[in-house]
């Protein structure tokens, strides 16, 4: 689902010299095995909505894709699509979904800072409460280099749709990370994403209905963009 840690414990622990990378995988390997499905089995509402829109055949990614039901639901739109997360409880989770939904996935686990995707070959890019730090001072400085490396992984004419927590969330009970560093403006969407034509962008409140873990009121910043030829 992301790659944030979720506590304070982990840039605390950073800072002393242990493997932040492996803080988080330990944290969502914690998450996905203590209940397979606790964002729910189906995509995100955003994620959905531009359904009509996505080519068949075609590529898709999802980063930071959890236990899959993103990714899962690219594959049942006719897409070939990539899910990856760091999480290897999650990435069997998906592969269990996908069987369960009868489509194939290639998932794989992988820290998605890592990824090097071989041009702009993605139809679509799916980054749905994927959460990375977005400052030098605290941990490690992940936001803009991910969401750059995404905005290169689009074919033109692609699009890559985006849904995040922002500051507002903060004190909320409907979900995500507990520190500001993890999320995100828009504006500052609009600045790691400078690359892209930007089709839709706000910042909204919405009743979030996921699962267990995204339910109630949220405040979330939307982004949708594409690439030019």
């Amino acid at each position: 689902m992301s790659q944030d840690p979720r506590t304070s414990a982990a840039p605390a622990a950073a800072s002393s010299g242990s493997n932040p990378i492996a803080q988080v995988k330990q944290h969502w390997d914690h998450v996905y095995s203590n209940k397979e499905y606790e964002y729910g089995e189906a995509p995100n509402v955003w994620l959905a909505s531009f359904a009509d829109r996505f080519p068949a055949p075609g590529k898709a990614v999802a980063l930071a894709d959890g236990y899959g039901r993103n990714g899962v639901f690219l594959a049942e739109r006719g897409l070939e699509t990539l899910s990856l997360d760091i999480s290897p409880v999650g990435v069997e989770t998906t592969r269990k979904l996908a069987a369960k939904r009868g489509v194939a996935i290639d998932a794989q686990v992988m820290d998605v800072s890592k990824w090097q995707p071989d041009g702009p070959v993605y139809d679509v890019v799916a980054l749905i409460y994927a959460h990375f730090s977005s400052t030098p001072e605290r941990d490690y400085c992940l936001r803009r280099q991910i969401h750059q490396t995404a905005a290169k992984a689009l074919k033109p004419g692609g699009l890559l749709i985006l849904e995040a927590f922002r500051p507002d969330q903060l004190g909320k009970s409907s979900g995500g990370p507990k520190m500001a560093h993890y999320l995100y403006s828009l504006e500052e969407l609009k600045v790691d994403f400078a690359d892209l034509r930007l089709l839709e962008g706000a910042e909204v409140d919405i009743e979030l209905e996921e699962g267990e873990r995204h339910r109630g009121l949220a405040s979330v910043v939307r982004v949708v963009a594409t690439k030019d030829a």
